[in-house]
């Protein structure tokens, strides 16, 4: 068993700024405006379920993306018509 007058560990000024400079490097921020409406649903939604909206926007994305690149031609395909 941990010791228990031991004061848990802070977080550091010097923690925090590896930690943003990571993010900074490895992800992108998406902006969009949608309705009120359907912002609120969301939300509201992804509270009930205990999910985060970043994890939900993500998903989508990554399906959206899945989705199109089955439609779109395979690169061979597309080679095979380049005229070069």
């Amino acid at each position: 068993m941990a010791n228990e007058n031991q004061t848990p560990k802070r977080k550091t000024h010097t923690s925090s700024a590896v930690k943003r400079k990571y993010n900074q490097k490895v992800y992108a921020s998406l902006y969009v405006q949608l309705p009120k409406e359907l912002i609120y649903a969301f939300r509201e939604r992804t509270e009930q379920l205990g999910v985060s909206r970043a994890q939900v926007v993500k998903e989508a994305i990554e399906a959206f993306l899945a989705k199109t690149d089955e439609a779109r031609p395979s690169a061979a395909a597309e080679a095979k018509t380049d005229p070069q």
